[in-house]
């Protein structure tokens, strides 16, 4: 073996032992990548497991929320309407007076309440 084919036989060790280390920092990295990946998967399915949660939370309580609205306005309205039947009928004239001012106190209170509720 000569001197030429000596260096040759040299870089092509250097280079195979070079490619053996790079093709180890490949699978190193590769490895990285998949636990990383597979980690974000997971996390990923739990944040949307959560927000499925929170989803049905927010339709529960608004679900709560109208019906405590519904309920007040059907209130409202069946105040507004007696005060309506009392005027029109002439109760509220004289002695009835005294009991409308006291249905129109109440109602300005339930419109009060009301508007509190959407307020919040």
């Amino acid at each position: 073996m000569n001197d030429c084919e000596r260096k040759l036989a040299i870089e092509l060790h250097a280079h195979i032992a070079e490619f053996k280390s790079f093709r180890e920092l490949m699978n190193e990295r590769d490895r990285l990548y998949t636990e990383r990946d597979s980690g974000n998967k997971e996390r990923v399915a739990m944040a949307f497991a959560t927000a499925e949660k929170l989803a049905l939370k927010t339709e529960e309580a608004l679900a709560e929320y109208k019906a405590g609205a519904n309920e007040w306005r059907d209130t409202v309205k069946d105040l507004i309407a007696s005060l309506r039947e009392a005027l029109s009928s002439g109760k509220a004239k004289g002695a009835g007076m005294e009991k409308l001012w006291g249905w129109i106190a109440f109602a300005i209170m339930a419109i009060i309440a009301v508007a509190g509720l959407y307020i919040r």
